[in-house]
């Protein structure tokens, strides 16, 4: 008998509470993700069944003093650290 491979997701959310334009990531362990122009310092708000990392620099870039979030699962604000900061993303 052959079982599925577990899937991943992410959608991140131009507004908290999962509220109007989304982006969806089907995430690969953890690779980074450039977000695409139209979305780049927007997200308010992830549903996730993964863990995911918002990354306020390209290239999933960090450092002392830049802001960063990493969580799992769903999130329905991401709070003021990172909200519509994202620039890059990696979801596992």
């Amino acid at each position: 008998m052959a079982f599925a491979a577990a899937v991943t997701y992410a959608e991140f959310f131009d507004n908290a509470n999962y509220c109007c334009s989304s982006f969806y990531d089907p995430g690969d362990g953890g690779r980074c993700f450039i977000l695409p122009n139209y979305f780049i310092n927007t997200i308010s708000s992830v549903l996730s069944d993964t863990r995911w990392i918002l990354y306020s620099r390209p290239n999933c870039w960090t450092d002392s003093g830049v802001p960063t979030l990493e969580h799992t699962g769903d999130l329905s604000c991401v709070g003021d650290q990172m909200n519509d900061k994202t620039v890059s993303v990696k979801v596992f």
